[in-house]
């Protein structure tokens, strides 16, 4: 009997010892899962000068809340609200989170209720922000405001240019309307002897065509024959009679020649051919000549 009561208590003893293992081994595990998740926790809310830190899956109770209005232009420290769900009579929210200086800030402070209103009894979200430079860094100068200037330099280069070009294109139209002094473009008409001067040199050294001298014969018999009221006369009379005239048959015979004498004489006195028409304006065949003035 004692030998039984003695391997009962013996079971006893190790089924204890056994337990009390499990105990400590559940323990250890507990602590081990505990010490981790607030290193992941810690970890996850460590920091550094303007680097953003996530905070995930945040429960906080009550309605929904929303980021405080960002009121000093001054601010060091900036949170957004990522995703926002309902969580039960809650809200789980993933929110973001970066300073510009280091210290430990707590991300309920910039959270506020939809009417403004700050929520009492939010939990602590601490987030720590720390520096990578070393102690006595030179902090940057603060700019300063300047009064800029009234005329940017895109702007003050515009309006030089076009200052410029006014002052040419003003230039340019008082030299085309001044008379030239050294032979060019005069204010004084041109008598018709003037316009036909070229044309008979050209005639003179074969340079007209065919075309062209028919051109030039019927402006001067349309011209003859309203000078000298032969109008009512039929074409071929008044060519007949304006052959014969004194004033109007040298030209009008000499051009014959150049276009039926291939071998025309250039030795040919211009002014005497021209004189009948020294003193007359050539304005009203204008049109005639343009388009054999080449």
């Amino acid at each position: 009997m004692q030998v039984r009561r003695i391997d009962s208590v013996s079971c006893d003893a190790t089924r204890a010892t056994t337990a009390l293992r499990s105990l400590i081994s559940l323990a250890v595990v507990t602590l081990g899962f505990v010490s981790s998740t607030n290193a992941a926790e810690t970890s996850s809310r460590q920091t550094t000068v303007g680097m953003p830190v996530t905070l995930e899956e945040v429960v906080i109770p009550g309605g929904e809340l929303i980021v405080a209005p960002l009121e000093d232009p001054h601010a060091v420290a900036i949170t957004r609200i990522i995703d926002v769900y309902p969580h039960g009579t809650a809200h789980r929210y993933t929110l973001q989170f970066y300073a510009l200086e280091p210290g430990t800030y707590n991300v309920s402070d910039y959270l506020r209720n939809p009417d403004g209103s700050q929520r009492d009894e939010l939990p602590a979200m601490q987030v720590e922000v720390t520096t990578l430079l070393e102690e006595g860094q030179v902090q940057p100068h603060a700019l300063g405001s300047k009064r800029v200037r009234g005329l940017g330099g895109y702007r003050l280069l515009l309006i030089a240019g076009g200052v410029v070009w006014m002052l040419v294109f003003l230039a340019l139209m008082f030299v085309r309307k001044r008379p030239s002094e050294e032979g060019g473009v005069s204010s004084t008409p041109l008598t018709l002897a003037q316009r036909l001067r070229p044309l008979v040199q050209r005639g003179i050294r074969g340079k007209l065509s065919t075309d062209e001298y028919a051109q030039l014969e019927r402006v001067l018999i349309a011209y003859w024959r309203r000078r000298l009221g032969w109008n009512d006369l039929s074409a071929a009379d008044a060519i007949m009679r304006l052959r014969q005239h004194p004033e109007s048959s040298p030209l009008l015979l000499q051009m014959e020649n150049w276009l039926h004498n291939p071998n025309r004489n250039g030795d040919v006195d211009v002014a005497a051919l021209l004189k009948p028409y020294e003193q007359l304006p050539a304005d009203d065949f204008d049109d005639a000549f343009a388009g054999m003035s080449r």
